[in-house]
């Protein structure tokens, strides 16, 4: 999908590339050799040894945007990250901040739906505390001012090809209906609480279902 796009970033001068959760740097490394100016972002020590050297730059640290807070970039990929953060939409937001103004973002995550209708647990592992199909991750974009350009489902991945917007998309409700559905179950939880409560009083026991 990548190098199918290398035809638009020529014509828009776009060369400089951040891979955010790049480990050990193999696909900055085989970018490179298409002329890309190359940087990664990645905690693990090992992974980020061993793409130095080869001489790629990787921050070994977990990402922030404050760490190329003098840098932009014209690409941003994202393989396989997002599912694995407690605030994905935070990263987006960060990642946002550091794009140039014609800059990319590529997020490639588990194709949740795949899953669910296969019946299969592969990708419903501990390390992976969120899952996404393509309208929940389109929806997460699009509010945060990116606007989707291309999108690729294979069998077990979904990869998003997006492109900095400066306007959120008004058509996307799904903020709203959260925040419903939040107060719906805030005041769900008091009530249950209470009526809890009433019955310990009292000196009953409790059966939930």
């Amino acid at each position: 999908l990548f190098l199918k796009q290398k035809k638009i970033f020529a014509a828009n001068n776009l060369n400089s590339i951040l891979e955010v959760g790049c480990s050990d740097g193999y696909l900055l490394y085989n970018l490179k050799k298409y002329g890309f100016k190359v940087r990664g972002c990645d905690p693990d020590m090992e992974a980020a040894a061993i793409g130095k050297k080869f001489g790629i730059k990787i921050d070994q640290a977990f990402f922030n945007s404050e760490i190329y807070n003098k840098e932009k970039f014209d690409i941003i990929i994202s393989r396989h990250f997002l599912e694995h953060l407690k605030d994905p939409e935070k990263i987006i937001i960060d990642k946002y901040s550091i794009l140039k103004e014609n800059g990319y973002l590529i997020v490639e995550v588990p194709n949740t739906e795949y899953y669910l209708k296969n019946g299969l647990v592969e990708s419903f592992s501990l390390q992976h505390l969120h899952g996404f199909s393509k309208n929940s991750l389109s929806q997460i974009l699009k509010r945060n001012k990116f606007s989707i350009i291309k999108t690729t489902k294979t069998p077990e991945n979904l990869i998003l090809f997006c492109k900095k917007n400066k306007l959120a998309d008004s058509n996307i409700i799904s903020k709203n209906l959260n925040f419903k559905f939040t107060n719906h179950f805030l005041e769900t939880k008091k009530k249950i609480k209470k009526n809890i409560s009433i019955y310990l009083k009292n000196g009953k026991k409790v059966c939930f279902w």
